[in-house]
């Protein structure tokens, strides 16, 4: 659902517009949008580890000459009858020869397929990509050049996105995203299945409009993060809607990153998904991150040691998941068995509770405000609505599980209070660490605020006896 708009263009450009974007979804329709952009095939050679470039003695790439109609085209060009892409007849013309495997009747060096393509010479014909055998080679026209320059910025940034480790923030900022914009200058933006409303940009620089009243515009990922942070309305950014990306078994898709994320990697030069830092006060500060970050309930947690002598933490789950990942994704994905971040643990003397001493690195504010909230009684509008056990006349009566269900309360109480930094009246949105968080913070904002969460303690702390007056 987009943000309501409101054109700024002439009625002649919003025509031209409208055109544009029905010609390209009837091109959908018919079948005719792959072959045209021919992404699946183009992205093959940039993905890819191991290619094989013919060499001349003196290193220098080795050139063929192929006459016309003796190979294939990889991606069909557009046929003079019907205007469409069907024409598979090779051109013919000058070739750097490229294959799957290293060959035995030419010198070759090795390349990824992202250096591949940025070596790749302007004035040549194409490239010629040979795969298991002598026949099957295909022509590939230079016209697709900056297609697959393109294409490896791209994968690069997926690649930085779905890294295990920490995220190169400074690749995020100066990667080019391709960002969908309405003619009102607003983002375009959607409400998330699972999650909540969120901004879109894509890693792919060939992203097609959502909307007629849309446009593609680059921007740098500096200029989108700092735009989505300042914007209250949009609960973080979502990536690649309803695409698939990534390599080497990691395929994600409808990532999400929250503004406290998007902060950091503003901020700092490397960054966390869903946490500040893999560092946990507890084994049970773990547990808590585990439920609240919805990891599959069939799990184990396996505890080691590493080099330094630090305990570590990691929780797999055997049961194939259909949505969670380390990446904060919106909608179902593909069933695997998945594991989490490894957490080190570093418990502080003289702990104050169950989950440790001082603030949190690794749980968010709005999952821990979410798990405190009880809403209120229909027809009421009280921000206090936690009143368990048994009425009888003016008292209440609790049970042994109504007072441990309080004490549990007050713990994640005081553990969000401890987010709150001394001087502030409310959780600041560059703290919110996931996407469900900051929309929940939205969707409630006075559970934000220092007010509720302090009367949150108290009332969690009256209900942790077995008679409750008042």
């Amino acid at each position: 659902i987009g943000t309501a708009r409101t054109s700024g263009l002439s009625d002649a450009e919003l025509a031209a517009q409208q055109a544009k974007f029905e010609d390209f979804r009837s091109r959908v329709k018919s079948g005719d949008v792959e072959d045209n952009a021919g992404a699946s095939n183009l992205r093959f050679i940039v993905e890819a580890d191991n290619w094989f470039v013919a060499l001349k003695d003196d290193g220098d790439f080795e050139l063929v000459n192929v006459k016309q109609g003796q190979y294939k085209r990889l991606i069909a060009g557009v046929s003079k009858k019907t205007g469409r892409r069907t024409e598979r007849v090779g051109t013919g013309g000058q070739f750097l020869q490229v294959f799957c495997h290293e060959p035995t009747t030419v010198q070759s060096a090795r390349h990824n397929g992202r250096t591949l393509v940025r070596s790749l010479p302007d004035k040549i014909t194409g490239i010629l990509i040979q795969h298991d055998d002598e026949e099957h080679r295909l022509e590939l026209g230079s016209e697709f050049f900056e297609a697959l320059r393109e294409l490896a910025n791209s994968v690069e940034l997926e690649d930085a996105l779905l890294a295990s480790g920490p995220i190169d923030s400074t690749k995020l900022r100066r990667a080019m995203w391709s960002v969908p914009v309405l003619n009102n200058d607003h983002l375009w933006s959607t409400s998330a299945v699972s999650s909540g409303h969120v901004a879109t940009a894509s890693t792919n620089q060939d992203c097609q409009a959502f909307d007629y009243e849309c446009a593609v515009k680059s921007m740098s990922g500096e200029a989108l993060f700092t735009r989505v942070i300042s914007e209250p309305s949009y609960d973080g950014l979502g990536i690649n809607a309803g695409i698939s990306f990534g390599r080497n078994g990691k395929a994600v898709q409808n990532m999400l990153l929250a503004p406290g994320l998007l902060h950091r990697a503003l901020t700092r030069d490397r960054f966390y998904l869903r946490m500040n830092e893999p560092i946990a006060r507890s084994r049970e500060e773990f547990e808590l991150w585990l439920e609240l970050n919805d990891f599959p309930a069939q799990r184990d947690i396996h505890e080691t040691t590493n080099a330094k002598g630090e305990n570590l933490l990691v929780a797999v789950s055997k049961k194939p998941s259909e949505h969670w990942r380390q990446q904060e994704t919106d909608g179902l994905q593909d069933l695997q068995i998945v594991k989490s971040q490894t957490f080190v643990v570093k418990p502080e003397p003289a702990v104050e509770s169950q989950f440790g001493q001082g603030p949190s690195l690794i749980l968010c504010p709005g999952q821990l405000a979410r798990a405190l909230y009880t809403p209120p009684p229909k027809g009421k509008k009280t921000q206090h609505n936690w009143h368990p056990g048994k009425s009888i006349l003016l008292a209440r009566v609790l049970s042994d599980e109504d007072i441990q269900k309080s004490s549990h309360r007050l713990l994640l109480a005081n553990e969000l209070l401890k987010l709150l930094p001394a001087a502030a009246s409310q959780i600041a949105r560059t703290s919110i660490l996931t996407v469900g968080g900051a929309n929940f913070l939205r969707l409630v904002p006075y559970a934000a605020t220092r007010e509720w969460i302090e009367g949150t303690i108290e009332q969690a702390k009256q209900n942790c006896s077995k008679l409750v007056t008042g």
